[in-house]
């Protein structure tokens, strides 16, 4: 029975195989009981309890703590002598305040006390550990985790070629909110901190833009949920990194035009193509990791967790025409746009700047837009710091379409960067904007 458990946990919490073998499922279970014993312990003001769980461990501390949630548990190494799992916990203080915490957590079976909690270690940023069994099956994390050099951004030869075929054969998705608008946050209930952080991903014609592999792994290995605004010729220029980050269960794909066109300035069909075009291609290489063989054990999961098709838009340039928004509608997508701009895409926005822009206008309901792409000059080196401020004014990362269904929409009827008509001039700088 015991054995049927945990392998129920597992499949709940994406333990990997190369984690757990079948001698070390008791093992695992047992230290994970004592981790949750130590919570339990905590939020029954049990300190005297929670202090003979954990080595060295101040009962001033528990004191202060109302509440301890463990969101999720995750073993990752267990023998007879130590274990150590990835765990995130959400913590309320007495003082209404709250906290996060998402690392590794090591214990230690002792002869006279049995499991012993004896350390924790925050999200090692350098490690980029498979999220889910799909990719533990499909990518080592050597391969997961890449290198500086994909961030590199190229110019090529214009290719203006469609995907495969014309339009996706999955119905179009129900879409979330006022769609004859833009989506610029949510209000949220007064009782969630939460927000959601998104990359924009995508090139033009002329180029193969990058993938910021840094920017991934830190958000893997602080476990925060994100949304990927793709560019449908950026999925085509990068298969293998896209399907990697649609079976990550922390994040989802979102649409960002076929080559990253100007949609106030794009008309009629050509609109069209470059909606239903990214949409198209989502959707083969969905098909194409569905049907490898390292998905095939898990093919009937994945099928129900990775969406058939993006459901979220975001419009390039942050640009839209009452056609533009219409066309989007049409094809089921929610326009998503932001209210927290981190200023990533110039040279001279310095990594402090991002943190204190980002910090400094965060609220409950916001939507931060940053890039991951090459085009992101200092949000690697900036990410951690908001990620650790924000969790510490008690915030919590969902992604877009989770946010959307959290609240109700705070929409414009026109699509800006920061107030109305500040992009206008991209029309002429940029014309469609597509190379």
């Amino acid at each position: 029975m015991k054995k049927l458990i945990l392998l129920s946990i597992c499949g709940l919490l994406g333990c990997s195989a190369a984690s757990l073998s079948a001698g070390d499922n008791g093992v695992c279970l047992s230290a994970e009981n004592t981790l949750r014993d130590f919570y339990a312990a905590i939020n029954n003001q049990h300190c005297d309890i929670a202090g003979k769980l954990r080595q060295g461990y101040d009962k001033k501390q528990c004191q202060h703590i109302k509440n301890a949630t463990v969101i999720s548990v995750q073993p990752q190494t267990c023998t007879a002598g130590q274990a150590t799992f990835l765990l995130e916990v959400k913590f309320q203080k007495t003082n209404n305040r709250t906290s996060h915490f998402y690392g590794t957590v090591a214990l230690a079976n002792t002869d006279q006390q049995g499991w012993l909690i004896t350390g924790f270690q925050s999200g090692n940023t350098s490690l980029a550990s498979p999220t889910s069994p799909l990719m533990a099956a499909c990518w080592t994390s050597a391969e997961l985790s890449g290198n500086k050099q994909e961030k590199a951004i190229h110019k090529t030869a214009a290719d203006h070629s469609p995907p495969a075929y014309d339009a996706p054969n999955a119905p179009a998705p129900t879409s979330i909110g006022a769609l004859s608008h833009s989506i610029r946050s949510v209000a949220v209930p007064a009782d969630k901190k939460i927000l959601a952080i998104t990359f924009d991903l995508c090139e033009q014609a002329n180029e193969k833009t990058g993938y910021d592999a840094e920017i991934i792994n830190l958000l893997r290995a602080s476990h925060v949920k994100a949304t990927l605004f793709t560019g449908g010729k950026w999925m085509r220029s990068h298969p293998d990194r896209t399907q990697q980050l649609m079976a990550d269960p922390l994040f989802e794909l979102g649409n960002h035009a076929w080559t990253h066109g100007n949609l106030r300035v794009i008309r009629g069909e050509e609109l069209q193509q470059q909606i239903r075009w990214t949409q198209v291609q989502y959707e083969q290489l969905r098909d194409g990791l569905l049907a490898s063989a390292c998905a095939a054990p898990f093919k009937a999961q994945a099928a129900q967790s990775i969406p058939p098709l993006p459901s979220v838009f975001r419009f390039p340039y942050g640009t839209c025409s009452p056609e533009a928004l219409a066309a989007v509608s049409g094809q089921g997508l929610a326009p998503v746009q932001w209210d927290v701009v981190s200023g990533d895409p110039a040279k001279s926005q310095s990594a402090e700047a991002i943190v204190r822009t980002i910090i400094s206008q965060a609220k409950p309901g916001s939507i931060i837009v940053a890039h991951a792409n090459g085009r992101g000059w200092n949000t690697a080196k900036a990410l951690p710091k908001v990620i650790d401020g924000l969790r510490k004014q008690g915030y919590e990362f969902v992604k877009v379409s989770e946010l959307l269904q959290m609240g109700d929409p705070v929409t414009a009827s026109s699509c800006y960067e920061v107030k109305p008509n500040d992009n206008v001039k991209y029309d002429k700088l940029f014309g469609k904007g597509t190379e």
